[in-house]
């Protein structure tokens, strides 16, 4: 008799995880998008947390050392504009956190020495 109710009490236990598991993963507020532009890929994440927008840019080029400029916007307004250089595996990072109220379109372009252009646009949900 014992057997049953461990049984039916480790099924409601495992049950009662999975729909954790399950209602955390449709709380993640994350939009991702990836491509290419020229030899290069990217991707861009929007992730909310915290009353903001992290944003994370990264473009992988085949050449290290080099100096691309990148602007990111939200809503048509600048959010970061500087310069990058990819590193000795040719890659660049861009990580902010803009403020979620602002808007929910984001665009990034970044612009090589010899002027290939990546841009990618994303909306966060």
């Amino acid at each position: 008799m014992k057997k049953p109710a461990l049984i039916v009490f480790v099924i409601v236990v495992v049950l009662a995880v999975a729909g954790l598991i399950i209602a955390a993963v449709q709380l993640e507020d994350e939009t991702v998008v990836s491509g290419d532009c020229s030899d290069n890929t990217y991707d861009l994440s929007l992730d909310g947390e915290d009353g903001g927008v992290q944003v994370d840019f990264s473009l992988q080029t085949p050449d290290s050392g080099q100096t691309w400029q990148v602007v990111v916007q939200q809503d048509s307004a600048v959010v970061f504009e500087g310069a990058r250089a990819t590193d000795d595996e040719g890659e660049l990072e861009v990580e902010l956190t803009a403020d979620k109220d602002a808007g929910n379109d984001f665009t990034v372009v970044a612009l090589s020495p010899d002027g290939t252009e990546c841009r990618v646009e994303a909306t966060h949900d």
